[in-house]
């Protein structure tokens, strides 16, 4: 791939990316229902595709699913400290990732 050429079916100026970027980090970030969550991170994911960095999504979408059933074995299976230690770290990664993405 060759810098500068467009690759996906889209193209977005810079700074549209990064309105887009802050206002998706913004709303993942205050978003109260875990699966509003997961419709604003798929969301994501499908504007990625578009923007033809499909590898790349497919990666952070399977890192993502990583962290919810890390989250999900800490709630259920962690006890004490421990599941407060983990239920804790992993919610943080789970509101940062999809920054990354």
């Amino acid at each position: 791939m060759k810098f500068g050429v467009a690759t996906g079916l889209i193209r977005l100026d810079p700074r549209t990316k990064l309105l887009l970027l802050t206002l998706g980090s913004i709303s993942v970030f205050v978003m109260p229902d875990p699966r509003l969550e997961y419709v604003l991170v798929g969301a994501t994911a499908v504007l990625g595709v578009m923007l033809g960095t499909g590898r790349f999504m497919l990666r952070s979408i399977i890192w993502y699913g990583v962290v919810i059933g890390a989250s999900f074995l800490g709630i259920t299976y962690a006890s004490g400290e421990i599941q407060i230690v983990i239920v804790a770290s992993v919610l943080f990664l789970r509101k940062l990732f999809p920054t990354v993405m």
